[in-house]
């Protein structure tokens, strides 16, 4: 029995404690994010969005990164100023199994070579990992295959 509790403002100084949590809805939007504590599995912590949920979930974890400057003083070239970058991983749960998806795409479609439908489709529609509307096509085209039964 899981307790669902509204948040009506956070201040700058608040936090959410993670640990307790296992979804959270955005009102606005009506974005879903859910934590590890839901998906009971070995990741790492943090808020997971929901991309796409049927017989298949696609989820997108998002932590923040600092990329480096790179400026050289001799040649006045280069970002002066280290930014801080968010980077994406994608997560797709299929068969009740979480699998982390890769970000280069010829070890995406390695990922699913085993059946010949799915590379094919990959393959033929230039499915992207970094692209989430890419990922979101290749899910529904998964779940569909399992509808039909070729996935098992």
């Amino acid at each position: 029995d899981t307790a669902t509790t509204e948040i009506y403002t956070l201040s700058l100084h608040d936090a959410l404690p993670i640990y307790d949590i296992y979804s959270l809805i955005l009102k606005d939007n009506n974005d879903t994010f859910i934590t590890k504590n839901t998906l009971n599995k070995n990741v790492p912590e943090g808020f997971y969005k929901v991309l796409y949920n049927e017989k298949s979930s696609l989820l997108c974890l998002y932590l923040a990164g600092i990329k480096q400057s790179n400026y050289v003083p001799a040649f006045d070239a280069g970002e002066k100023d280290d930014k801080i970058i968010i980077v994406k991983t994608y997560y797709a749960f299929i068969n009740m199994q979480l699998i982390e998806l890769e970000k280069n795409r010829r070890k995406f479609v390695r990922q699913f070579d085993s059946n010949e439908k799915i590379k094919v489709f990959l393959k033929h529609n230039h499915i992207k990992p970094k692209n989430e509307q890419d990922l979101i096509k290749f899910i529904k085209y998964h779940d569909s295959l399992n509808a039909l039964g070729y996935n098992k």
